[in-house]
């Protein structure tokens, strides 16, 4: 049999050590990839659509509010939202410090989450919990709402555009913007560009297609029947 040389001893040892650090190092992954997610951090689609209180309620059930803080500290986009409602809402101890909601839902937006950038857009445009009115503010934060795929805020962007509110009148870009929102299923979209088939915004009036898109706003929203 031959005799390993006194260099290859040491390089088994260490091949064995990294080898072990590799499958401990798995083994934590595995544990952590199939950990409960906090209510947080798996919150739906239709989640996001309840109002604030039981939105809040939904994220906050069953785990420790502090872990919900500390992610927020740390960056994350929807925990940073969760945050800004509680302030709006005054909920989990926070009554009296609405404007707080402010710098979180900025902080949200710029981390991703375009449903913050929704509510910004909102609250800039009509004041909302005694903030100032700011169209242009409103206008930019629409935008990052609707280009993160908040259908929603294409049909409200689009309607700066309709009348020229703070950007000048455009009906090709609004028909675009409402053609987008109700591609992805928003009822506004569809009624306005109902509206636009009926009156000509920008498209030849074409009475079946006003009544096509009539007739999808109205499934989606019986309020636009």
């Amino acid at each position: 049999m031959r005799k390993l040389s006194k260099f290859a001893k040491p390089i088994i040892i260490v091949m064995s050590i990294l080898l072990a650090g590799s499958m401990l190092y798995a083994q934590f992954a595995r544990a952590e990839s199939t950990a409960e997610l906090a209510p947080w951090q798996s919150i739906t689609k239709e989640d996001w659509r309840l109002d604030d209180k039981a939105l809040l309620q939904r994220a906050i059930e069953g785990s420790n509010f502090d872990s919900l803080t500390k992610a927020a500290d740390k960056g994350n986009a929807n925990a940073l939202f969760i945050i800004a409602l509680a302030y709006r809402t005054g909920e989990f101890g926070l009554q009296g410090m609405i404007f707080e909601q402010e710098d979180y839902l900025i902080k949200s937006c710029e981390a991703g989450q375009p449903i913050a950038c929704g509510e910004l857009g909102n609250i800039y445009q009509y004041g909302d919990y005694g903030f100032e009115v700011d169209t242009q503010k409103a206008i930019k934060y629409t935008r990052l709402a609707c280009d993160g795929g908040e259908a929603w805020a294409c049909s409200n962007l689009a309607s700066h555009y309709k009348i020229g509110d703070g950007v000048p009148k455009n009906l090709n870009t609004a028909v675009t913007l409402w053609t987008a929102a109700c591609k992805a299923d928003d009822s506004i979209g569809c009624s306005e560009m109902s509206k636009a088939h009926k009156f000509g915004w920008s498209v030849e009036i074409d009475p079946a297609l006003e009544k096509k898109y009539q007739e999808k706003a109205c499934k989606l929203d019986k309020n636009m029947c």
